[in-house]
């Protein structure tokens, strides 16, 4: 395995262990550089998944909830600090909190 699935593999391991995706979840994944191709969310108006301030992200988490890829593009929104939009199946207030979780997780494993 390269370091870039390595990688992948780690940071969804971590989503477990908060909670967010079960092991049976995780275990469903495939790493691979072509997740984005296969997710979704390319089959559908990319505004879905930006909605309006106070407007519902509530379809594209219908569609993130029967994505294959859902974990490996959950991972990838954490990891590289994405601000908006929905990921993963999860609101930008969700990603927000789930950014401090794991910060706060990493601080802890180095203290």
């Amino acid at each position: 395995m390269d370091a870039c699935h390595r990688t992948v593999v780690v940071r969804i391991d971590w989503l477990a262990e908060v909670g967010v995706m079960t092991r049976q979840m995780i275990d469903q994944r495939e790493p691979d550089p072509d997740w984005r191709e296969r997710g979704l969310c390319s089959q559908v108006d990319p505004e879905l998944w930006f909605p309006q301030k106070g407007g519902s992200g509530t379809e594209a988490k219908k569609i993130c909830a029967r994505c294959e890829v859902r974990s490996v593009c959950l991972a990838w929104a954490i990891e590289s600090d994405q601000q908006f939009g929905i990921w993963g199946g999860v609101s930008e207030r969700e990603l927000k909190r789930l950014k401090r979780q794991r910060r706060a997780a990493l601080a802890g494993a180095d203290a």
